[in-house]
């Protein structure tokens, strides 16, 4: 079983992404933004971190940084989701 932490402000990838994850298995805790995932994750560090590119207070983009840079985190596994288009 791996603890998992999720920072994601869609409601529905989140659910479908946690009840995957718990039917693997896996303990997932979940916030709305990005903004309390370093001190969330300083308590008790997680086995992998999941996070929206794209969120109020504080985007995935800038909590992967932060984790990047940082000694205690740098090597953490961190997933990212987004629901960013593309057009050629």
């Amino acid at each position: 079983m791996a603890r998992i932490m999720m920072a994601d402000d869609d409601e529905l990838v989140a659910e479908i992404a946690i009840e995957a994850l718990n039917a693997a298995g896996h303990a997932v805790g979940l916030l709305p933004d990005g903004k309390d995932m370093m001190s969330v994750i300083r308590a008790r560090k997680p086995d992998l971190v999941i996070l929206d590119c794209n969120m109020p207070e504080k985007s995935g983009i800038l909590v992967l940084r932060e984790m990047r840079n940082s000694v205690e985190f740098f090597d953490t596994p961190v997933l990212m989701l987004t629901g960013r288009g593309f057009v050629a």
